[in-house]
C-alpha cells in the first residue's frame, strides 16, 4: 500500500468524513458548504449589474489588464458547474482518505488534539490549491506573471507537499540502513507467475542459505521472521490460498532444506535470545514468568506464534508418513515454549487428528504414537487449563472413531483407549471431573432407553460407539481406582453396565452381556472389591432356551465374539459351533470369577450356588464337552472351598471382621489384578493360534512357496545343463544365451507401464 501523507494523517486524525459531518462543514453527499459573507455596511445597497457572457468568458478585465488586488477580489470561478467539479473533486479525495484508516501507521497523539478552527483552515487550504491547479490550466501566462511579482503565495501552498517528500526519502534512508546494520540483503524483486496471481517471492539456495547466516549464526531478528514467513508459505504449498504466500518454492531441495533448517535450528536462538537453558527432561514444564520477563519476547513471541502456527499447517496437509514422523519428532523440543494457549490448542487440534487417524498400515501406526507423545508432553508442560483440553479432545476423538468396530479397527481401538488411560492418570483431579460428567452422560441414554422403551433409544445403548465408551471408562476408573477420587465412581459405573446389560436380556444380545461382565471383573480386580458376576452367567447357561436345544454340526465358521455385539436375527445360533463358542465363553468366565474370589474368607459360602446349580446342569445337558466343562469347574470351585475352610479355620478373628477381601492370600501369589491380566493375556495368545489364516498373513507364506519353486526350477535346470555339456557337448556360453530365451513364469509382457 501506498505510503500515506501527512495531511491526510492529520485529516484522519480529526475525525475523517464523520467529524465534518457532525460539525456541518460538509453535506451527506460530501459537498462543501459555502460560506454566506455579510456585505459591509459602507458597501452600496444596489450592485451594478453585469452583462452575462459566453461560457468560459471571464466576467471582468483581461487578466493580463488586472493589477495585483483586482486579481484577489476577482471570483474566476463563479460558474456554477465549475464549483461542482471542484466540490466533487474535494470530496473524492476525502473518502479516498476516509477509506484509508486500516493502514499500519499510527498518527501521533497531538494531531486528536487539534481544534475545529485547523480543520476548516485546512479545508480552505485544500479548496485554494484546487482553484490555483485549475488556474494554471487555463491561463499559463497569468501564473507565470504571479511567480515572478509574487512567488510566496505559490510557496506556502506547495510546500507542504515538498515536506511530505522529503519525509518520505528519509524514511526510505532509515528502512536501508536497518538493513545494512541486520546485515541481510534486499529482498529479490517478485515474480509474478500468473496475471491473476500476486506478487512472489522465489526462494533460491542462495538466499535460503544468506538468511540462515544471518538468523542462526549473527542472531538476527528480522532474519528469522524472514525464515518463519518462507516456512509459513512451505507449509500452505497445498492449500487453495498457495499462490498469495510471500515466497515461491519451486524446488524440492530448497523445499527440505528449509524444513530442515527451520526445524532443526530455531529452538537454539530462541533459547539464546531468552536466555533459558534448556531443561534435562522434554516433559518438565518452563515456567511463564521465567522467559515473558525477558526483553526479547516481545520479539520472540510472533516467530514462535508464526512457527507453531505453521508446523500445525504442515501437520494438517501432508499426507507423507515420513515427513510427518520428522516434523513430530523435530517438534519435542518445541513444546515447552508454546507461547500461548490459542496456539497450543492449534497444535493440539493437528496432533488429536493425526492420533485419531483412520490409517492403518505399520508407518500410520508409528505416526500415531509419536502424535500421542506430543499431546502428553502438551499435558505436562503447559499451564493448568491446558491438560483439560487435551483430555476433552482425546476422548471425544476417541468416541468417534470407535463408532464401527471390525477386525482392522480393533487393534487401533485399544490402542486409543490404553492411550486415554494413560493421559487420564496425569492429573487425577480433571480425571475425576470428567469421567464423572461423561459417566452420567452415559447413564442419561440409558435412562431416555429405559423410560421410552423405543427402538431407536435401544439402538443408541447397544451399539459399539457406546460399548467402546463403557470400555474406557471402566479402564481408566480400574487403573486409577487406589485414588480416593476415582473409587467413588467405581459403584455408579457398575450400575451403569448392569443397566445395560440388564435392559434387553434376549439371546440375540448374548455378545455384549459376555463383554459387560468382563468389564464387571476388569473394575472388580482392580478395585479389590466383591462384584457378583456369577449369577448372570448361570442365568445366561441354563436360562437360554437356544442353548438347550440340539443343533446340527456345520463346517461354517463360527462368529468371533470380540467382534461382534449381537447374533444374528433369524437364527441367533444357527449350528452347533455357535452354540459351543456361547458356553465356553460362558465356563471362561465363570472360571475366571471363582479365581478372583478363591482367597476371600466367604469363599466357601460364594460356591455352593455356583457348585449346586452347575451340577443340576450336568445333569440335565446331553452334550459330552459342555459337561466336560462344568465337571471342571466344579472342581475347582470344590478346591477352592476347601482351602478357604481351611485357612479360615487358623483366623483369630470372626470372618465379620475381616476388611480385606483377599484375606486367606499367600504372600507369594499375585493379587487378584495380576491374575486377571495374565489369565487375560494366556487367552488372547491361545484365540491368536486358534485363529485361521487371513489374506494378509498368507501372503508372504505364498511368496515363500513361489521362491521354494524357483529355486527347485533353478536346480533342475542346472542339472540338465550338466547332462547336455557331458552328452552332447554343447558349450557354456550357448546354454546361458538359451536360458536367456526362456519365459519366465508370473513375468508380465503387457504394453503398460
Amino acid at each position: 500500500m501506498a505510503k500515506i501523507k501527512k495531511a491526510t494523517r492529520k485529516f484522519q486524525a480529526k475525525g475523517g468524513a464523520t467529524a465534518m459531518l457532525k460539525k456541518g462543514t460538509i453535506t451527506k453527499k460530501g459537498k462543501l458548504k459555502r460560506r454566506k459573507v455579510e456585505e459591509k455596511s459602507d458597501a452600496p445597497e444596489e450592485a451594478p449589474k453585469v452583462e452575462e457572457k459566453e461560457e468560459g468568458m471571464n466576467t471582468g478585465k483581461e487578466l493580463g489588464e488586472m493589477d495585483i488586488d483586482q486579481f484577489l477580489n476577482e471570483d474566476f470561478l463563479s460558474d456554477d458547474e465549475e464549483d461542482y467539479e471542484e466540490e466533487e473533486e474535494l470530496r473524492k479525495k476525502m473518502e479516498d482518505s476516509a477509506s484509508d484508516n486500516d493502514d499500519d501507521d499510527k498518527v501521533e497523539e497531538n494531531d486528536d488534539s487539534a481544534s475545529d478552527s485547523d480543520s476548516e483552515d485546512e479545508l480552505d487550504e485544500e479548496k485554494f490549491k484546487l482553484q490555483l491547479a485549475s488556474m494554471a490550466e487555463k491561463d499559463p501566462d497569468f501564473m507565470k506573471h504571479l511567480e515572478e511579482n509574487d512567488p510566496s503565495l505559490l510557496e506556502s501552498a506547495f510546500a507542504e507537499n515538498d515536506d511530505d517528500e522529503e519525509e518520505d526519502m528519509d524514511e526510505g534512508d532509515d528502512d536501508e540502513e536497518e538493513e545494512d546494520e541486520a546485515g541481510t540483503p534486499a529482498p529479490a524483486k517478485p515474480t509474478t507467475t500468473d496475471e491473476n496471481q500476486s506478487a512472489q517471492t522465489e526462494l533460491t539456495s542462495d538466499l535460503l542459505s544468506t538468511l540462515s547466516t544471518s538468523a542462526y549464526k549473527s542472531n538476527s531478528l528480522k532474519s528469522l521472521k524472514r525464515l518463519m514467513t518462507a516456512y509459513m508459505s512451505a507449509s500452505r504449498m497445498g492449500d487453495v490460498d498457495s499462490n498469495q504466500s510471500p515466497y515461491y518454492i519451486p524446488s524440492e531441495k530448497v523445499y527440505s532444506e528449509l524444513l530442515k533448517l527451520v526445524l532443526g535450528k530455531t529452538i537454539k536462538v530462541v533459547y539464546k535470545h531468552l536466555k533459558l537453558t534448556p531443561p534435562e527432561s522434554p516433559d518438565t514444564p518452563i515456567p511463564p514468568k521465567s522467559y515473558t520477563k525477558s526483553t526479547s519476547w516481545p520479539k520472540i513471541q510472533p516467530i514462535l506464534q508464526s512457527f507453531f502456527r505453521s508446523t500445525s499447517a504442515l501437520l494438517k496437509s501432508s499426507k507423507s508418513n515420513d515427513l510427518l514422523l520428522t516434523v513430530l519428532q523435530a517438534l519435542k523440543v518445541y513444546v515447552q515454549l508454546c507461547p500461548d494457549e490459542k496456539t497450543g490448542r492449534g497444535v493440539l487440534k493437528s496432533l488429536v487428528g493425526l492420533w485419531a487417524s483412520s490409517n492403518d498400515g505399520e508407518d500410520d501406526n508409528v505416526v500415531r504414537l509419536e502424535a500421542f507423545l506430543r499431546i502428553r508432553q502438551l499435558a505436562l508442560t503447559q499451564p493448568f487449563p491446558f491438560i483439560e483440553d487435551c483430555l476433552k479432545s482425546t476422548y471425544l476423538a476417541y468416541a468417534k472413531f470407535a463408532k464401527f468396530t471390525n477386525e482392522s479397527t480393533l487393534p487401533t481401538i485399544t490402542f486409543l483407549g490404553n492411550c486415554i488411560v494413560e493421559l487420564y492418570s496425569l492429573d487425577k483431579d480433571s480425571a475425576y471431573q470428567h469421567a464423572f460428567i461423561y459417566i452420567r452422560s452415559l447413564a442419561l441414554h440409558l435412562r431416555a432407553a429405559v423410560t421410552k422403551k423405543t427402538k431407536e433409544s435401544f439402538k443408541v445403548i447397544y451399539c459399539w460407539q457406546y460399548f467402546n465408551s463403557l470400555r474406557v471408562w471402566s479402564a481408566v476408573v480400574a487403573n486409577l481406582s487406589e485414588a480416593n477420587e476415582l473409587r467413588e465412581l467405581v459403584y455408579p459405573l457398575v450400575e451403569l453396565i448392569l443397566g445395560v446389560g440388564r435392559l434387553m436380556p434376549t439371546v440375540r444380545n448374548l455378545p455384549i452381556r459376555l463383554h459387560l461382565i468382563r468389564l464387571l471383573q476388569q473394575l472388580a480386580a482392580n478395585s479389590s472389591q466383591y462384584i457378583p458376576t456369577s449369577t448372570l452367567l448361570l442365568d445366561m447357561l441354563t436360562g437360554t432356551k437356544e442353548l438347550a436345544k440340539k443343533m446340527k454340526g456345520s463346517t461354517a465358521p463360527p462368529p468371533r465374539l470380540p467382534l461382534i455385539l449381537k447374533l444374528p436375527k433369524d437364527q441367533p445360533l444357527p449350528n452347533q459351533p455357535a452354540q459351543d463358542v456361547i458356553v465356553a465363553e460362558i465356563f471362561t468366565l465363570l472360571g475366571r470369577d471363582q479365581d478372583l474370589y478363591r482367597y476371600s474368607v466367604a469363599y466357601p459360602e460364594l460356591s455352593l450356588r455356583v457348585t449346586s446349580r452347575l451340577r443340576k446342569f450336568l445333569k440335565e445337558t446331553p452334550n459330552p464337552k459342555w459337561r466336560a466343562y462344568a465337571k471342571g469347574c466344579v472342581e475347582s470351585c470344590e478346591t477352592y472351598a476347601k482351602f478357604a475352610a481351611t485357612e479360615r479355620a487358623k483366623l483369630e478373628e470372626a470372618p465379620k471382621d475381616v476388611k480385606s477381601l483377599e484375606r486367606l492370600k499367600p504372600f507369594d501369589v499375585d493379587g487378584m489384578g495380576e491374575r486377571l491380566a495374565k489369565a487375560v493375556g494366556l487367552e488372547k495368545r491361545l484365540e491368536e493360534i486358534a485363529q485361521p489364516t487371513t489374506k494378509k498373513e498368507a501372503a508372504p507364506k505364498k511368496e515363500e512357496k513361489k521362491r521354494k519353486k524357483e529355486k527347485r526350477e533353478d536346480g533342475r535346470i542346472k542339472k540338465q545343463r550338466l547332462i547336455i555339456n557331458q552328452d552332447v557337448g554343447v558349450e557354456e556360453e550357448d546354454l546361458e544365451g538359451m536360458e536367456k530365451d526362456r519365459v519366465e513364469e508370473g513375468l508380465d509382457w503387457s504394453d503398460e507401464d
